[in-house]
């Protein structure tokens, strides 16, 4: 039992004035549902198996305890809390609008839907569904959270999403800015789905990607560590001073990969029967191993090509300062109408088949040949 019956609770609440004191109170397993607690101090009030449904927390401010096991669905507008616990309330869904969280610690099944607030060195674990819209995230972790995650207009400072799950996590990132933020892998498969997002200065590492589009995004100076997609689209996206370095076979599965710029970065990946047209490469490492794909369309500037394999099609490209290593191109028709200048090739076959009159004779002289 609590401090109080909820009858004396609402009397107290009828009789008294703005802001209530609630502070130090031990609410217990009270049925507090539907009750006005707005513009009341609660720091230390104790939430054990507290019924919280519609329980109108409006301007008010929670700390140094937390909701625990308790049930139903809060009403948090303009609500400060800090230093508080969310633990196991997997019955109740929060709905969070123009609030301040600090130091909160949420470990709950729970929906949370959290919008227009600013978060500080919080943390998210087994969340079931989360949503975050107009808000900043300074310094929290998102742990362990499975199901689906979305991210619409927020920005993430010095924060993280590290994925644990055994199904394919839908997480959608919409015009979002990522400040030495990234997404981190314990064992789930991913499905992104991010559109208009910049992403400055930190790492996706080891990602799985099953489905998802990748579309007009800007990165600067991030890393992508062991990342493997498949029948997953990248599209009009920028890529500056960016590494991204595949899982080492078949890095790139059945995707398309179109209308994206990468520059000065490190890129290293493997193609297995992608679609690969209207991007431009131009970078000082830049390695891409391509089998049975097609690429066309495509400016490679000042990179290395090598493995290209098995009925790989290459059409209406400028290679321009291109180092080709271990390629064959033995089949006729695997090269048309494409331009070299200044190329290299090294341990490659059927050179011969390359068939560009305006260059031809200074790749094959260079050959020896």
């Amino acid at each position: 039992m609590g401090d109080f019956t909820r009858k004396e609770i609402i009397l107290r609440i009828q009789k008294g004035t703005k802001p209530l004191n609630f502070s130090g109170t031990d609410f217990g397993c009270l049925d507090l549902s539907g009750l006005d607690f707005s513009n009341c101090n609660l720091e230390a009030a104790k939430f054990n198996e507290t019924n919280i449904d519609k329980l109108d927390l409006t301007s008010s401010t929670l700390s140094k305890y937390g909701f625990v096991n308790s049930l139903g669905k809060p009403l948090i507008v303009n609500t400060t809390i800090e230093n508080f616990k969310i633990i196991d309330s997997n019955k109740s869904d929060f709905k969070i609008v123009k609030s301040n969280f600090n130091e909160v610690l949420i470990n709950s099944e729970s929906e949370f839907i959290i919008i227009d607030s600013k978060l500080n060195s919080c943390r998210f674990e087994l969340v079931k569904n989360l949503k975050l819209n107009k808000s900043i995230i300074k310094d929290s972790v998102f742990e362990k959270t499975n199901s689906y995650i979305e991210l619409k207009e927020c920005e993430l400072q010095k924060s993280y999403i590290n994925l644990n799950g055994k199904e394919i996590i839908s997480l959608t990132i919409d015009s979002c800015v990522f400040l030495i933020s990234g997404i981190g892998y314990m064992g789930s498969k991913l499905k992104p789905q991010f559109y208009h997002n910049e992403f400055y200065g930190d790492t996706m590492n080891e990602n799985i990607w099953e489905g998802g589009t990748i579309s007009s995004n800007s990165f600067t100076e991030f890393e992508f560590i062991r990342l493997k997609a498949t029948r997953t689209s990248f599209e009009n996206n920028k890529f500056m001073k960016t590494h991204i370095f595949g899982s080492g076979f078949d890095d790139f599965d059945d995707l398309k990969f179109c209308e994206n710029t990468f520059t000065e970065g490190n890129l290293n990946l493997n193609f297995n029967s992608c679609r690969v047209f209207d991007n431009k490469f131009s970078a000082a490492k830049i390695k891409l191993n391509f089998k049975d794909s097609e690429v066309y369309n495509n400016i490679f500037n000042d990179c290395e090509i090598s493995k290209i394999v098995t009925d790989t099609i290459i059409k209406d490209c400028n290679f321009e300062k291109v180092k080709f290593e271990n390629c064959d191109f033995r089949i006729k028709g695997i090269l048309e109408n494409c331009l070299f200048k200044d190329c290299e090739f090294e341990n490659c076959l059927g050179v011969e088949n390359i068939k560009v009159e305006k260059d031809k004779k200074s790749i094959l002289n260079r050959l020896g040949m």
